[in-house]
């Protein structure tokens, strides 16, 4: 798996949702177990998790996984969009910044890590 330090938040790029959980040390966190994921089976087409915007186990700190099989612009974008909305607190009323910041974090995440 692929740890890349973004702004304000770790980006990890991985094949396999279980990397997500051996790399944070965990058998659970956010509703999702270790156990689960290992017993469903990553295709280009399904997956237990095809991305997850959340907090760090244990921390303060975010996280952003993609899941590289299921690599798509809109998967990207649909991620970023959750982190948007945490970097502007929730707050509808900063719409297009929230939509902007996520449009550009998502092309250059996109562009810089295109998967074939």
């Amino acid at each position: 798996m692929k740890v890349v330090e973004r702004h304000g938040y770790k980006l990890l790029l991985g094949n396999n949702p279980s990397e997500v959980f051996k790399f944070f040390g965990v058998n659970e966190m956010h509703g999702l177990s270790l156990e689960d994921s290992q017993s469903y089976p990553t295709t280009k087409d399904d997956a237990y998790i095809a991305g997850l915007c959340n907090f760090i186990p244990n921390t303060d700190e975010r996280f952003v996984y993609l899941n590289t099989s299921r690599w798509s612009y809109g998967l990207v974008f649909h991620e970023m969009m959750h982190q948007s909305f945490f970097r502007h607190d929730y707050d509808i009323n900063q719409e297009e910044s929230i939509i902007t910041w996520a449009e550009v974090e998502a092309n250059d995440i996109y562009e810089t890590y295109k998967m074939k």
